[in-house]
């Protein structure tokens, strides 16, 4: 009997060992039992090969029946004769399941097949024949002595005593084996019990060693739960960091602020008791001079404000080669940018062959702007400056961040100025911080201190439009960072996202 067994099944195939003649033109159906059992899966496909001297003689699968877990039957195999020369042929067999053969090129010895044709036949009943007939000859010779009175019962009795001893040497070897088989399996039975005896104590070790596993990884899962927390105590710390870190700046901007706006205070209240004490006696020139102080105190402070709280010359210059996107560059020979403060935009125009110009009332930004080698800039009142300018000058008037530091009267007046100086077709381009975002109106709008209001984007789109302006376009511009959004995907989420985290700026784009 040989098996094979998985854990998806049992399979067994047997056959009685002897051996098969076959005459000329004859055949005969092979007999196989085989059994299957406890078969847990019901897609498997099972086959068994067999082979003739190991060349492929046939293939039989198996049916499986699902509704039973032991199944067994008879598998009868063809062989035929006609195609085969006499001799003695090995029968193998090899099982194939799921397409895979089981023993592959070492395939089970099976049966013996014996083919003999018709001459071959006679040869073998002659010769069967001739022994017989010497075995009768044999057989007639002990009879005539059995039949011999006193001679045959001697001679009968001595042959049955020499059988007897012969019977008892073998009995008696036969008891010497079953005793040494006694012993021997009393060892093995020994052997057994101690192998029984380390195996229930490796089982008992198993047993404590998955113990110990289960409480390492309740502790595990215990040190994880307490690792995620700390993560979360963690990032929650982090984020008051970051609002900390920006009240802590917008305190310290204020502070500088009122300062600064002290000590100018102080500078005007010095310059008007001198004024009064001296009555006359100190010429306006000094008085100019002293102006002049106050205000180059100011102007440079503004641009120190300026580098530490809006960003680098750098990160401005690198956020303005966005912007050439919303202007026709092919159209734009002549414009002004209004506030140019460092000049990084009027400088990007110029290196894009474009006649740009700029002013600014703080000379200490003007200055800066002429160490780095711009051109065309002026320290100067716009106002001032647009009066006198003539109608139809630019072709494009840029303001960034300015309109929020006019007060409402005169923004009118800025408005109209613009439109005046601007080329028909012209286009101006003016942003400024966006209300919408609540950080912005409530915080960052205030560290600057000489913007007046924030200006909602409906409000500057109607000013514009009363004054003319055609084509009007808002651009939303720098957005907070992804990592400061609420990660949640709720209602509540999305609305204080869009509340605290949308663009910090806007532009308003518009045609002449």
């Amino acid at each position: 009997v040989l098996k094979f067994m998985s854990n998806d099944i049992e399979f067994y195939v047997s056959s009685i060992p002897y051996f098969l003649f076959l005459e000329e033109d004859s055949s005969l159906r092979l007999k196989i039992n085989y059994k299957l059992i406890n078969h847990k899966r019901q897609d498997l496909n099972i086959g068994i090969i067999t082979y003739l001297n190991g060349n492929f003689r046939s293939f039989e699968k198996i049916n499986i029946d699902s509704a039973k877990m032991y199944q067994e039957s008879v598998i009868k195999l063809p062989i035929s004769s006609s195609l085969l020369k006499s001799g003695i042929y090995d029968i193998t067999f090899d099982l194939k399941v799921n397409e895979k053969k089981i023993y592959s090129n070492k395939s089970p010895y099976l049966m013996k097949l014996i083919v003999v044709k018709n001459s071959n036949i006679d040869k073998y009943y002659t010769r069967k024949k001739k022994v017989s007939m010497k075995k009768e000859k044999n057989i007639s010779l002990k009879a005539l002595v059995k039949n011999i009175p006193i001679i045959g019962w001697f001679s009968r009795f001595l042959y049955n005593l020499l059988r007897l001893n012969n019977l008892k040497h073998t009995v008696f070897m036969l008891t010497k084996q079953e005793k040494l088989l006694g012993q021997q399996l009393g060892s093995l039975k020994q052997e057994f019990d101690t192998q029984k005896l380390q195996l229930g104590s490796l089982k008992q070790e198993f047993d404590t060693q998955k113990l110990q596993l289960g409480s390492l990884k309740q502790e595990f899962d215990i040190q994880k739960l307490q690792l995620g927390m700390l993560e979360q105590k963690c990032d929650a710390q982090k984020q008051r960091l970051l609002v900390l870190s920006e009240e802590n700046r917008a305190i310290i901007s204020k502070e500088i602020f009122y300062q600064a706006q002290s000590f100018q205070h102080r500078i005007d209240q010095f310059i008007f008791d001198s004024k009064i004490a001296l009555k006359g006696d100190i010429d306006s020139e000094k008085l100019e001079k002293i102006h002049e102080f106050s205000k180059a105190f100011t102007d440079d402070y503004y641009l120190k404000f300026e580098n530490e709280f809006r960003g680098s010359r750098e990160a401005i210059s690198k956020r303005y080669e966005s912007y050439l996107q919303y202007i026709d560059m092919k159209n734009i020979d002549k414009a002004l940018d209004i506030g140019c403060g460092r000049a990084e935009w009027v400088e990007l125009l110029q290196k894009n062959q474009i006649d740009a110009f700029g002013i600014d009332m703080n000379h200490a930004m003007v200055e800066e702007a002429h160490r780095n080698g711009v051109k065309n800039i002026q320290n100067i009142d716009l106002f001032k400056y647009l009066k006198n300018l003539q109608d139809n000058s630019f072709d494009l008037i840029t303001a960034f961040h300015i309109i929020e530091h006019i007060p409402f009267e005169n923004l009118m007046i800025f408005f109209k100025e613009i439109r005046r100086v601007l080329k028909s077709g012209g286009q101006i381009m003016l942003e400024t911080p966006n209300p919408e975002n609540l950080l912005v109106s409530s915080l960052t709008f205030y560290k600057d201190p000489t913007h007046l209001n924030p200006l909602p984007a409906e409000v500057v789109e109607f000013m514009i439009n009363y004054f003319g302006f055609l084509d009007i376009k808002i651009v939303y511009l720098n957005p907070f960072p992804k990592e400061m959004c609420i990660d949640e995907k709720t209602k509540s989420s999305e609305v204080l996202n869009k509340l605290l985290f949308k663009e910090q700026d806007y532009m308003v784009i518009a045609n002449k």
